[in-house]
């Protein structure tokens, strides 16, 4: 199964009474035995249906510190009445039999990067423990990152961000990085120059990044799945409008006659709107999770920043029998905002083509979860 969801945590003290260890250095002072998972991302941003659920049971596989290799259990998801956020919860964690005292150079500070496996609700939980004593570079380069201010302790993290941190530090681990078990399947972007931190942050972190040996024949299957993939999203999408009771003549899937079109679909009149306005869509589809950035040419960022209408169709998770597909607003703003920047920033003789923009950046519109079998595909 393929994480859909990644978050970086910030252990406290309180956190780390999930082990053992930990439980019986500090149980004076907590009796937690649990990690908490800030409702801001467990539920705001990755499962907003588990809103009245109070307990779910899954498989929970840990690797590190120090990438030791997995230990497997089982556990669960609790959010006890009237709490706000949720706990990774269960009984206490002892050190694997053939690994005494794996666990206890953890400590108030370090990091656990998780990673959830369903897109409905989690199916199974990875998790990699990051020590500062142990995982030296991973834990600098987390931290470095300043994604924690005291108040703030789970972030959720892109596919870019993970392999940044994958690339910074790879020469660390000698039997392969222990976060490489997050990535998904990639894009062909990715494949070819690797992902980067999105441009409209202005932050470059190109000499990082791992390039990538890639054959011809690989290079050419990947840009047919490439180009697959983004025609099933533009399938689903008119499928979706005709199910959504849009007439043939109230819309027109424009980049099937004009390819080089900065949109894919002209909504004459958008039924999710209210007062049914005209709206132009680009559709971006990943099999990823919601947080997966998507690309845009310069010639869509500049279509964007003159069309107040324009909007993102983010279809995602995808498999062959379902898909979510989120419709984010807000595009107009974000691209004037990067054609400034890139005016003001790019040298003389310099151009971009294409950058890479995480979906938070926008407001959703409208969002679903889609049967492909109900749809006239």
């Amino acid at each position: 199964m393929t994480v859909s969801h990644i978050a970086v945590k910030e252990l406290s003290d309180s956190d780390l009474t999930f082990f053992r260890c930990h439980f019986e250095r500090l149980g004076k002072t907590s009796k937690q035995k649990a990690i908490n998972l800030n409702a801001d991302v467990f539920i705001d941003s990755f499962y907003p249906n588990l809103q009245g659920t109070i307990k779910y049971v899954f498989n929970l596989y840990i690797v590190g510190p120090g990438a030791r290799k997995t230990h497997q259990l089982s556990r669960k998801v609790v959010r006890s009445k009237g709490s706000k956020n949720w706990r990774l919860n269960g009984e206490l964690i002892s050190d694997p039999e053939n690994e005494p005292h794996r666990y206890d150079e953890l400590r108030s500070g370090d990091f656990v990067v998780i990673g959830f496996e369903g897109i409905e609700k989690p199916e199974s939980v990875r998790i990699v423990l990051v020590s500062a004593k142990i995982d030296r570079g991973l834990h600098d380069a987390i931290l470095a990152r300043d994604w924690f201010d005291g108040r703030r302790t789970m972030v959720a993290i892109s596919q870019s961000r993970l392999n940044i941190l994958i690339s910074k530090t790879r020469d660390d681990y000698d039997a392969g990085h222990p976060l490489e078990m997050f990535l998904s399947e990639e894009t062909i972007e990715d494949i070819v120059v690797g992902e980067e931190e999105p441009l409209i942050e202005v932050e470059r972190e190109l000499a990082t990044i791992d390039f990538r040996e890639i054959s011809q024949e690989e290079l050419g299957n990947t840009l047919s799945g490439a180009q697959t993939l983004g025609q099933s999203g533009e399938d689903i999408f008119r499928a979706w409008l005709t199910k959504t009771d849009h007439e043939e003549d109230e819309f027109e899937w424009y980049s099937r006659d004009h390819a080089l079109a900065p949109y894919d679909f002209r909504v004459y009149a958008a039924k999710w709107i209210q007062g049914n306005p005209e709206v132009f869509v680009d559709v971006k589809t990943t099999r990823g999770s919601v947080e997966r950035e998507f690309h845009m040419s310069i010639s869509e960022i500049k279509s964007a920043a003159r069309t107040p209408s324009y909007r993102i169709a983010r279809i995602y998770a995808l498999d062959d029998r379902s898909c979510r597909i989120r419709i984010l607003t807000g595009v107009q703003k974000v691209a004037e905002d990067l054609l400034e920047t890139l005016i003001r920033e790019c040298p003389e003789g310099i151009k971009v083509d294409s950058v890479s923009i995480r979906p938070d950046l926008l407001e959703v519109e409208h969002r679903e979860r889609l049967d492909l079998g109900k749809l006239d595909l």
